[in-house]
């Protein structure tokens, strides 16, 4: 799976994808529990970035959509004199309005991933802890 968002990167906002692999990264291999353990950090640091960059994202357009609302009332003010339902019905079905709002949702689902991926792997956390909790618990009892 993939997901895209921009990155501010070099001066200019840069349209990144970063592909995400959840068959492996979400996958506990019971038998290399010490490897899952280890590669961990790496994941955890991965998908906070990526929820960190794509909640950025959400700021950002949310911004973006409320400045061209700003503007494009500010334009229908100075040319009609018209109520302030007249001004915003102008202003919401504008199509450069509309398209912020697109790219704005756009971003708000790609969060909500993220962010489910990023409990995810916390989770994934807890259960290898569990596990090795449990293997350790059974080698001490002699189960093993």
């Amino acid at each position: 799976m993939h997901i895209d968002f921009e990155l501010y990167k070099d001066g200019a906002w840069t349209r990144v994808v970063q592909e995400v692999n959840l068959d492996i990264d979400f996958k506990i291999d019971p038998d290399n529990l010490d490897g899952e353990l280890c590669s961990l950090p790496q994941k955890m640091i991965q998908y906070g970035q990526i929820y960190s960059q794509l909640k950025s994202e959400v700021n950002r357009k949310e911004e973006l959509a409320k400045f061209i609302y700003a503007s494009l009332a500010l334009k229908v003010r100075a040319t009609d004199k018209v109520t302030e339902n007249a001004v915003k019905e102008k202003v919401t079905t504008d199509q450069q309005y509309q398209q912020a709002l697109a790219e704005q949702n756009h971003s708000e689902r790609n969060a909500i991933l993220a962010e489910s991926w990023w409990r995810s792997i916390n989770k994934k956390a807890d259960l290898i802890q569990s596990l090795v909790y449990r293997e350790s618990s059974e080698i001490k009892r002699g189960a093993f």
